[in-house]
């Protein structure tokens, strides 16, 4: 009898089914939450509200779900490890279409967590390749000079004997890091110092020739950071060693002979001594210059930078850098870890603690701004219309005076840092608003709008010049008026990110930012005579890796990256 009774069944119960005024009522969507734009950390999102009439229809990510008798309705979305997730929630009943999407983020916003800080390390690999370049800023000194004028002169009523000239191979330097500081040994090997021998008024000048296989120094260098940003090294515990002498006198025999070893010994014994002395008179501390800060212009954004601490350890040289992004910048000491080698540093010769928010805190003002106020009237409009034109159905456009076109990357976008080069960064911004209209006699004619889910992927050309690529990977056409059957929707969101990605490397172009000369702006005040300027002028930036930087204890804080660098070339 039961499938016998089920169709009255279903007729008692529609016949009960209380009239909602399904044919008059306007059709009301409400969503509770989530809130636009909210960041959930590690939840899902939990999606409620409620539909006028309760009987009208509602789908969220195009899957039906049922209301409640007064139109309630909830669910839970996923992001799934995802960035960000737009979640778009439709009403219907009849004709009537009520339409939301809500960009929402995982993680928290990294502006909330931004320190103003960076932290950098030179590695020990970094101070291996530092040696040679400090080997040449000493050999620039004229330190050989120095000694050919400190060696005494031997003089005689018959015999002169003097110095003339010390010639050597590079010098080379070695830095080895520890807690009290950097353990440096200079080697220069093949010195050839030149005497001459002046006898009997002139009448014969005979060149002697001393070599030594090499000459070492040992000193204790302890970088030192002033409160007004200058930096300096101290040296201590100084040694210096030299070899045995190779005597090269030429032809000489009988009392001429004895009497040129002796004074020749003269000018040699206190050679070690000498360069001692000019160690501690001329190096006992040298100033490389400052102050390590900088401040420069991007597009009205103020970029500002300082070191604020300096230290030595057994990993290398690190440092605190205030950072402020229309601020000035911090001079308090960081906060956040510092690289080392424990965090895959392996090979590279420096690296830096970025923080995303810094990133978005930069793009917010330069390149997020520079797409909000983009000019899209006169010859550029045109380009974007011809382009709207050229989309599926654009050729059914009304002709008018020209195209009203707009840009609005909205206020729901974030920037996630990534481990990796390619990309360095991505900038989401899933509710990218692009409007053309057909202008006549002054007055817009709508004729698209869409909303679309933009990504930037940020890389690095050359390893440190800003390079931009654009992703369009979903969009809704919120309003199209070309014939529904002339195209599909993924065909004209595929259209309009080509025209966005034409507008983003144009954006890029004026952008104009790159790390190396960031990087080298943080190295004093650019004078010849500047040491940090001379080594500065002699870098040559590549980022190689990207990866998470975790704390001492293993957790790690969001947001916080570390870079790998290599400053000087191969």
């Amino acid at each position: 009898m039961l499938p016998s009774l089920l169709p009255l069944a279903i007729t008692l119960v529609a016949c009960n089914r209380p009239d909602y005024g399904l044919t008059t009522q306007l059709l009301s969507l409400e969503v509770s939450s989530p809130e636009y734009g909210v960041f959930l950390g590690d939840q899902a999102a939990a999606v409620t509200g409620r539909v006028t009439p309760a009987g009208a229809q509602v789908s969220i990510e195009g899957q039906a779900v049922q209301t409640g008798e007064n139109g309630d309705f909830n669910a839970t979305v996923l992001l799934d490890g995802l960035d960000y997730r737009v979640i778009d929630i439709e009403a219907s009943i009849g004709d009537q279409v009520q339409r939301q999407r809500i960009p929402v983020f995982s993680g928290h916003n990294p502006v909330d967590s931004w320190p103003g800080q960076a932290t950098a390390r030179l590695t020990t690999t970094g101070l291996d390749a530092l040696g040679t370049t400090v080997g040449g800023l000493i050999d620039a000194t004229g330190w050989d000079t120095m000694i050919t004028d400190a060696i005494p002169s031997v003089d005689t009523d018959y015999v002169d004997v003097y110095a003339v000239g010390l010639t050597h191979q590079p010098t080379v330097a070695t830095l080895v890091p520890g807690e009290d500081g950097i353990a440096t040994t200079v080697v220069i090997d093949d010195i050839s110092l030149e005497i001459e021998i002046n006898a009997l008024d002139g009448w014969v000048v005979i060149p002697i020739v001393v070599g030594f296989d090499s000459l070492s120094a040992d000193v204790l260098l302890e970088p030192q950071l002033s409160s007004d940003g200058m930096l300096s090294l101290l040296i201590s515990d100084a040694t210096v060693d030299i070899g045995a002498a190779d005597f090269k006198l030429g032809a000489l025999d009988g009392w001429l002979l004895e009497l040129a070893v002796d004074a020749v010994n003269s000018l040699v014994e206190p050679l070690a001594d000498l360069v001692l002395q000019l160690i501690l008179d001329q190096y006992g501390e040298i100033d490389l210059g400052g102050p390590l800060a900088f401040q420069t212009d991007l597009l009205g954004t103020s970029l500002a930078a300082q070191l604020s601490s300096l230290w030595t350890d057994t990993q290398g040289i690190g440092a605190g850098l205030g950072i402020g992004i229309d601020a000035d910048a911090s001079s308090a000491d960081p906060t956040i870890p510092t690289p080392g080698e424990s965090d895959g540093l392996d090979g590279a010769q420096a690296s830096i603690a970025v923080h995303e928010g810094a990133v978005q805190l930069l793009l917010d003002d330069t390149l997020i701004s520079l797409l909000s106020d983009f000019d899209l009237g006169g010859i550029f409009g045109s380009v974007i219309g011809a382009g709207v034109q050229g989309l599926p159905g654009g050729d059914q456009a009304p002709s008018g005076d020209g195209w009203c076109i707009s840009m609005d990357p909205g206020d729901a976008y974030v920037v996630r840092m990534k481990p990796s080069l390619a990309p360095l960064a991505q900038l989401h911004m899933p509710d990218f608003r692009f409007t053309a209209g057909v202008e006549n006699d002054g007055a817009c004619e709508d004729w698209l709008d869409a909303s679309l889910e933009v990504t930037i992927d940020i890389g690095l050309d050359g390893g440190t010049a800003l390079d931009l690529g654009v992703e369009v990977p979903d969009g809704a056409l919120l309003y199209y008026g070309a014939d529904p059957d002339s195209y599909t929707q993924d065909e004209v969101i595929a259209g309009l990110g080509d025209q966005l990605s034409m507008m983003v490397d144009l954006a890029g172009g004026l952008l104009g930012l790159d790390l190396g000369s960031l990087l080298g702006g943080l190295s004093g005040d650019g004078t010849a005579t500047d040491p940090l300027s001379t080594l500065a002028g002699q870098l040559d930036v590549q980022v190689t890796d990207s990866r998470k930087l975790y704390n001492d204890d293993g957790s790690w804080t969001e947001g916080l990256y570390v870079l790998s660098l290599n400053l000087f070339a191969e």
